[in-house]
């Protein structure tokens, strides 16, 4: 045989062992209806992947790997298997080589291959946690809430939340609820989230087999936050005295002071712990400061504050608000007065711009009028006039004219008068001199006369005053007076 024909015929003889050669086997596998079974289920298996036309072994082993069942069934030529009803799980009591938990099914081949799978004894639970709470009702503000529930399960409890929020807000906060002793579960609701305002909640329980319990069943639990209080009494006293005081809904078991602020420095009037109720009493010494109405807090070590208004030097707290809002609604009273007056104001002064404006326009138009008018006749009035005056001044210049001529020729005669007249006075002048002059020597020649007479007539009455009557001193100087008078109206005739 030559060498083509011993490639040929060993190529036909591989290809008549891959034909008759069997195909390759798939993997086992074995498959159950239901990953969980409870109470009186059967298991029921399937496979694929088996030594074709030959026998499959089901075994099923329990938790502890014991074997509690087995069966067999044979495989179709293509190596699948079905097998129902390989075990029953029973119903309580269970016996104790078939408890709750996971089980082992198994399948072996006729070539000996296998393959399992875990499937789960158990009891189907469809019933939600148990939840027991006393709901929180009231909190002192600021104050951290601690929430408390029992919860219980007939199978196991998973979780628990509590869910918060402030009054007012949208969301929710979620916090898990620590485990404890006997089955109780606790969470804080911190106290930033305790206000005024208040606080809601409700508690979520949960099981292994995600059943729920909610409380309350809908809606929610509300805290209504206490805020502190303080009273004092007497509300106002003069430095010296003693005042009460107490207050409610402060932190239990915790320190406090009761202070008041004194331009700025803070003055300590008492101190001491909270009741285990969160109340505080005491009595305090009313300080020497000024006379005025303070604000009293009380703050404890967790900050809980409340106030209260305190009089030094007997202001009456009551009688200052009672004042304050009487002010306050006399106040109120006359702003309305006041907006009522202004709008009336408002009213009548803009009325009364818009007369104004109304007389003053029509006063001007009247007003342009007139004195168009005037300056018209004041114009022709004052032409009038300058005419009038050019012709009186041209007059007067010609009459001034006359006059100067006339009053040349009046001086010059004047002059010659005065000349004639002055002369002829100088001459009567003298001759009037020259004759007073004579006359004047005569009368004082008679006046010498005269005085002679009347010296002598003196002496003679001293020489006599000593020997003469006194009728003759009588006579003599009656002689002397006259003599004297003759003197006298002869001096004012001269």
């Amino acid at each position: 045989m030559n060498k083509p024909t011993k490639i040929i015929t060993t190529i036909l003889a591989l290809i008549l062992i891959l034909a008759v050669a069997p195909a390759a086997q798939a993997a086992l596998t074995v498959n159950t209806d239901k990953d969980k079974y409870q109470y009186g289920e059967w298991i029921n298996v399937s496979g694929t992947g088996a030594a074709p036309n030959l026998p499959v072994t089901i075994q099923v082993l329990n938790p502890t790997g014991t074997l509690v069942a087995q069966r067999t069934t044979t495989a179709d030529s293509q190596g699948t298997f079905t097998l129902a009803n390989v075990m029953k799980f029973p119903t309580p009591p269970l016996p104790a080589h078939l408890p709750l938990g996971n089980y082992t099914v198994k399948a072996i081949d006729g070539q000996g291959n296998t393959a399992q799978k875990t499937i789960q004894f158990t009891v189907l639970d469809t019933t939600p946690p148990t939840i027991t709470h006393t709901p929180v009702t009231t909190a002192n503000i600021n104050t951290a809430v601690t929430i408390t529930a029992t919860v219980t399960d007939n199978v196991a409890v998973q979780t628990v939340t509590l869910n918060y929020r402030t009054v007012g807000t949208a969301a929710f906060t979620s916090v898990a609820m620590t485990p404890g002793v006997g089955n109780t579960y606790t969470a804080t609701i911190p106290a930033t989230a305790v206000t005024t305002a208040g606080v809601e909640y409700y508690i979520v329980a949960t099981d292994t087999s995600n059943n729920q319990a909610r409380v309350p069943t809908t809606g929610t639990y509300t805290i209504t936050v206490l805020v502190a209080t303080l009273n004092i009494a007497p509300t106002h006293a003069a430095p010296g005295a003693s005042a009460s005081y107490s207050g409610t809904n402060f932190t239990p078991n915790t320190k406090y002071t009761l202070t008041i602020d004194w331009s700025g420095i803070t003055v300590t009037l008492d101190s001491g712990t909270a009741t285990a109720a969160g109340t505080i009493s005491g009595t305090f010494k009313v300080p020497a400061v000024q006379s005025q109405v303070y604000t009293v807090v009380a703050r404890d070590e967790a900050g809980i504050t409340a106030t209260a208004k305190f009089g030094v030097e007997q202001v009456s707290t009551t009688e200052l608000a009672t004042k304050i809002d009487a002010l306050s609604t006399q106040l109120t009273n006359v702003e309305k007065n006041l907006s009522t007056k202004m709008d009336t104001i408002q009213t009548a002064i803009t009325k009364a711009i818009t007369d104004a404006q109304t007389a003053i326009t029509a006063a001007i138009s009247s007003a342009q009028t007139d004195i168009k008018a005037a300056i018209t006749a004041s114009q022709k009035a004052v032409t009038d006039a300058i005419a009038a005056s050019q012709k009186a001044v041209t007059d007067a210049i010609a009459a001034l004219s006359a006059d100067i001529k006339s009053v040349g020729d009046s001086v010059k005669a004047a002059q010659t008068d005065i000349k004639s007249a002055v002369s002829t006075a100088q001459k009567a002048v003298t001759d009037a001199i020259t004759s007073a002059q004579t006359t004047l020597a005569g009368s004082i020649s008679t006046l010498r006369s005269s005085i002679n007479t009347l010296t002598d007539t003196v002496n003679n009455i001293n020489t006599g005053v000593a020997t003469s009557s006194t009728f003759t001193l009588i006579v003599a100087a009656l002689v002397v007076i006259t003599l004297v008078i003759e003197i006298v109206i002869l001096v004012r005739r001269r």
